[in-house]
């Protein structure tokens, strides 16, 4: 008799634990848009910053977004004539300083829209959380 009530204790505590457990779930807020264009910036312009590029504009205002908390980094040599392929991170942005060369970058937003952008040395590029985009090397003869 003490056993059949010693195991309905331990299931009964078995039984409200995975309740609680199961109740607990923790992740990142998933969001309402891909991105928010402001009105007095052209299209693609919002995505890039001539940064160090000596003849680029040094104005950080239009460019906020650009300090985003959530943001992939990588340091990668594309070859001459090469593609990094389409792709995605669904859980961080992409922040893409061009050391050297000329790389053509692109992305898809969710309304099929694209969006594609000639880099020079110094320009820095935002790759929104979770679109579709590639980078490409068109240059025949530099690595970027």
């Amino acid at each position: 008799m003490e056993s059949k009530i010693s195991s309905c204790i331990v299931l009964l505590a078995l039984a409200i634990s995975l309740g609680i457990f199961q109740m607990a779930s923790a992740g990142d807020p998933d969001i309402l848009t891909d991105f928010v264009m402001p009105l007095e910036v052209p299209s693609v312009e919002c995505f890039l910053l001539h940064l160090l590029r000596p003849e680029g504009p040094r104005d950080k205002g239009k460019h906020g977004r650009v300090s985003s908390p959530e943001r992939t980094k990588r340091f990668l040599r594309d070859p001459a004539c090469s593609v990094n392929p389409v792709h995605t991170h669904p859980r961080a942005s992409e922040l893409l300083f061009l050391v050297s060369g000329m790389l053509e970058v692109g992305f898809i937003d969710s309304t099929n829209k694209m969006f594609n952008q000639m880099l020079q040395t110094g320009d820095v590029f935002v790759f929104p959380k979770r679109l579709v985009h590639y980078q490409y090397n068109g240059d025949a003869t530099n690595c970027a």
